[in-house]
Parts: C-alpha cells; structure tokens; sequence
C-alpha cells in the first residue's frame, strides 16, 4: 500500500526536504520503497539472506508489485490475501 516510510514517502508528506530523499547508504538513489527493498545493494542482500536460510532459489523482480505476484503464486496464501497483493496498487 505504498506506506513504508521511505524518504520519498516522507518527502511527499512534507516531512523532508527535497535534498534529503537520497539512499542512506549512499546509492544517490532516491529511497522509495522498490530501491529500498529490491535495488539497493545493501539493502536487497537481507533478501537473499532470507531466501537463502528457507532455502529458496529466486530472482529479484526490482519491483514489489512483481515481487508480491510471484511470491503470492507460492501457494501459502489464502484467496484474500492473494487478491490483495495482486490488486494492491504497489
């Protein structure tokens, strides 16, 4: 639901200023929720290390709405919740 706080988000919310809403890692990306989940160097590793400790094999979509369609098509969901993720306007 878009609703991470994200220095983009933050920044939309006049929270911050248009300077700040850069990687905090230092990426010079700006820090929306797709970069900092699944295109930050740093940041995408704690999902390999996830997906590596359940024993998983994957690719990162670079998006979370790919991201949820493909990890929602595991099968552990329950209708609602899949509908969700596949609607969700990411």
């Amino acid at each position: 639901m878009n609703r991470l706080s994200t220095k983009n988000n933050l920044f939309r919310r006049d929270i911050l200023a248009n300077m700040d809403v850069l990687c905090s890692v230092g990426c010079d990306i700006m820090e929306d929720r797709d970069h900092l989940t699944f295109q930050c160097n740093f940041y995408s590793q704690l999902w390999y290390l996830t997906y590596g400790w359940l024993g998983i094999t994957f690719v990162l979509q670079g998006k979370l709405q790919a991201h949820s369609l493909e990890f929602g098509g595991l099968g552990r969901f329950s209708k609602n919740s899949r509908t969700t993720l596949n609607n969700a306007h990411l």
